[in-house]
């Protein structure tokens, strides 16, 4: 297993290289960081934006919907920023930090989105100011100045509601930073476009030093009530604690939120963090529309930290359970995977030591050999992060998705193992929980590996495990099928060298990997999440910086980060958000992703094809081989997509599919063979016998009548012509495809191709107006033994040259020769030739 270097930007003039702390990382040692308290002092590091890039469409409909000041609001799994209704209005709804300019005071404008379809995208403007916004400022940027952070968004049958944290910077009461929840919502129904004047959820704000922030949002409809029930989560980050607001009445535009409650108490039962940091991720809702609920995080009980701890010492999943829209929550006690609770005396449930003990069992029982420093680790635990997500499936059932590293008495490791895990249980076994991996029990299965993402290190230089991001979605059609989407690292060609490649002590940087990316990846689960397809990469956007990057950064890739699925999907689409850092444009001066200006994206992924070349093979591709456009079918319009790209007409973003002959080449050969493939039956009628074997010298001949002879037989043709003006070509009848490009008046140069229709190509085309030169040759034959096209070499295609052809009087007869430039004794002289007309002359 190789080492890794992480490498960080200092400053824009210095590198700093850190060594080991991206192969293991110390055990129970780890805490997670808070995010952006407050924004750094302005200090622009870009000029303007680059161009938009548009994802491949790997199996994915992505749209660019709009661009954020900075990606914070996406950066934890808690927050809900993309909202749809399937069964009741279909409509979606999409809530983010948005970007109004490089100025520094617009780091807290609320941008939001609505489509019907997933596809089509109506964007809205500063909604949580709509005019001067009420909170009065302090903030960054001034007073009065908008600062939403981290929103989340839900939608009844009538509107949409964004819901969020503002940094008001409101200190005066103890906070630190002033977290102050407010919402707003479209007054005009679905597509109004005229939000109200942002609204505080949390009536008693002033009264005490609150700090509210990271939203975790869920919407469900109480019959008895006859309105919907909206709960909101909130982490408050001055008093270490987790707090719900539960809607006590929504009618027409009226929603009056309830006081905080407290339902899973970090102060009173589980190793409570501080300003700065916590060992317990923020708390995430999920609510069903009948309103089965959940409230879930990932942390550690009391004396966690120390192994002191009477429930568990490891890093677990900890809910409670809600039947009545959230009215009321619980746990369990007694039973195994139940923790009491100093909340209200109902209990916690929670991932219990037995199932990770499996875990460990089947998953790290065996002994971490290093090669390079000499040492065997043995694996006898495991440690959690923190991009994990907790959500509820139709049916009301709890689901959890975390990252998990292997471990030993003192560091954990990046192995193959390390990745995503999915943990799952039947509501109506919480209680009594049967045997682990049954009908009745905990059932945990292996989603997805992490390690080539953990192992790589971002600008920051700390581990891509911080960046990487898991997100939950469930069916609506069907109750056993759910996905995980995820962004993990897809590695690309290799730069290095072969001894380093195969150096077990040789550390790695980003420069080994220049096409090194992240992408947005879908993984589905058609029994519950027994079992899981390979992961599906739904974006895969091209890696064009060349290694080039703006202001000195020493990365500068396609990152598609921070995906975020909405809680219902079908049962073969999934409705995702992410985004995709501008590394041109930088006005905090972190060099982290999400505080760069961010494109943010917003789609669906179709996954119904379970043929999915594992992660990590390199073979993963948006199509089948030969469907270039994508659409499932293999015909006309990709041989003209192939042959545009051949010709350098319409470049292709990602040639997977197009290198049809999988020589790892897109040229004339891969053209030929999708013809054949096409022509099908035509081509299969025609015997052995009767076919000509394949040619073995080709010449070809320039005249009025360009075309070829050769032994054997000739498929098709790619030619590179050389003339004066640009040509008048008529093809040969009985091609099956030719075309050509438009004459080039820098290089004097047309292209063209010309395919047979079976296997004999003699005639080309007519060329009446001007006299050419066959610059360059690709001759492609057909294999009889083995079935498939072939191209001929160079040194067998011979060019019959006819000399050039010119109207008219060629020879000038008048001339004029500028002054010598800068003079003529210089060791270089410049000077112009002018000629009364065109032609070749030798001076």
């Amino acid at each position: 297993m190789r080492k890794f270097v992480s490498m960080a930007l200092i400053g824009l003039l210095s590198f700093g290289i850190s060594y080991g702390s991206i192969k293991k990382v110390p055990k129970n040692e780890i805490k997670v960081h808070r995010f952006e308290p407050a924004p750094s002092e302005h200090s622009p590091l870009g000029h303007g934006s680059s161009k938009i890039v548009m994802p491949n469409r790997n199996s994915g409909n992505y749209a660019l919907v709009d661009s954020s000041t900075n990606g914070f609001g996406m950066v934890v799994t808690a927050t809900r920023p993309l909202f749809n209704d399937p069964e009741n209005t279909g409509y979606f709804f999409a809530t983010y930090r948005q970007f109004a300019g490089g100025n520094g005071e617009t780091h807290g404008q609320l941008g939001g989105a609505f489509s019907e379809d997933a596809e089509d995208w109506t964007t809205y403007s500063n909604i949580n100011a709509n005019g001067s916004p009420p909170w009065g400022g302090g903030g960054y940027g001034g007073a009065g100045s908008a600062q939403a952070r981290y929103p989340s968004c839900v939608g009844t049958e009538d509107f949409p509601i964004a819901i969020w944290g503002e940094y008001t910077g409101d200190t005066s009461t103890g906070s630190a930073y002033g977290g102050r929840p407010y919402y707003t919502l479209d007054e005009f129904d679905w597509d109004g476009g005229s939000f109200l004047y942002p609204t505080d959820m949390d009536l008693l704000w002033e009264s005490d030093s609150k700090d509210l922030w990271v939203a975790s949002t869920a919407i469900s409809y109480d019959d008895d009530l006859g309105s919907s029930v909206i709960n909101a989560a909130f982490s408050d980050w001055t008093r270490s604690e987790n707090y719900v607001f539960k809607t006590e009445i929504i009618e027409g535009t009226d929603v009056i939120f309830g006081l905080e409650q407290v339902i899973i108490s970090e102060q009173l039962d589980l190793v409570p963090g501080d300003g700065g940091s916590s060992f317990n991720t923020n708390s995430m809702m999920s609510c069903t529309p009948e309103g089965l609920c959940g409230l879930g995080l990932v942390g550690l009980f009391a004396g966690g930290d120390v192994d002191a701890s009477s429930i568990s010492n490891n890093h677990t999943g900890i809910f409670r359970m809600s039947e009545d829209h959230g009215t009321s929550w619980h746990g369990c006690a007694g039973a195994a995977g139940c923790a009491p609770s100093n909340v209200d005396g109902s209990g916690y449930y929670y991932i219990y030591d037995e199932v990770w003990n499996d875990l460990i069992a089947t998953q790290f029982d065996y002994d971490y050999v290093d090669e390079c420093e000499g040492t065997t680790s043995v694996f006898n635990s495991f440690w959690s992060y923190y991009n994990d997500d907790f959500k509820v499936d139709r049916e009301g059932n709890p689901h959890f998705v975390i990252q998990v590293l292997p471990c030993d008495d003192e560091f954990c490791y990046y192995t193959p193992e390390s990745g995503l895990y999915h943990f799952t249980i039947d509501r109506d076994h919480l209680d009594n929980p049967g045997p682990i991996n049954t009908d009745t029990g905990w059932n945990w299965s292996f989603v997805m590996s992490g390690e080539l993402t953990y192992e790589w290190a971002g600008m920051t230089g700390d581990s891509y495990v911080w960046d990487s991001h898991a997100s939950l979605a469930f069916s609506i059609e069907d109750p056993e099928v759910l996905y995980v989407v995820t962004n993990m690292a897809t590695e690309g060609s290799y730069a290095g060298t072969a001894e380093n490649l195969e150096d077990p002590c040789y550390f790695a940087t980003w420069a080994d990997y220049p096409e090194w990316s992240e992408d947005i990846y879908v993984v589905k689960s058609e029994d519950g999440g027994q079992t899981w397809w390979n992961p599906l990469n739904t974006t895969g956007t091209p890696d064009e910086s060349e290694g080039i990057c703006p202001n000195g950064y020493p990365k500068c890739d396609p990152a598609e980060q921070y995906p975020h699925a909405a809680q219902w999907a079908t049962d073969t689409d999934v409705y995702i958000m992410y985004q995709m850092p501008n590394w041109e444009f930088n006005d905090i001066g972190d060099l982290s992703g999400a505080d760069f200006m961010n494109r943010v994206y917003i789609g669906y992924a179709t996954v119904d094809d379970s043929d999915i070349p594992p992660y990590g093979s390199g073979d993963s591709c948006y199509a089948e081989v030969g469907d270039i456009t994508g659409d499932g079918i293999i015909n006309v319009l990709d041989i003209i997509s192939l042959v545009n790209h051949v010709l350098g007409m319409s470049i292709l973003d990602d040639i997977c599919a197009a290198d049809y002959s999988g020589d790892g080449i897109v040229n004339i050969l891969d053209i030929v063979g999708m013809v054949n493939y096409i022509l099908g039956g035509g081509l299969s009628s025609i015997g052995d016998d009767s076919l000509e074997p394949a040619a073995t010298e080709v010449t070809i001949y320039s005249d009025n009548n360009l075309h070829l002879e050769y032994d054997g037989n000739v498929q098709a043709v790619q030619l590179t012509l050389s003339s004066k003006e640009a040509l008048d070509i008529i093809w040969a009848d009985d091609l099956y495809y030719a075309l050509n490009t438009d004459y080039n008046k820098k290089t004097g140069e047309t292209m063209l191709i010309a395919i047979s229709n079976g296997f004999e190509l003699k005639n080309v085309a007519t060329i009446n107006n001007a006299g050419y030169v066959v610059k360059d040759a690709i001759v492609v034959s057909y294999n009889i033994g083995e079935k498939a096209p072939v191209m001929l070499k160079k040194d067998h295609i011979g060019i019959n040259q006819t000399p050039l052809v010119d109207d008219g009087d060629v020879l000038p007869n008048g001339y004029r020769i500028s002054n010598a430039y800068p003079n003529p004794f210089n060791p270089v002289t410049s000077f112009k030739v002018d000629l009364n007309n065109e032609s070749f002359v030798s001076i």
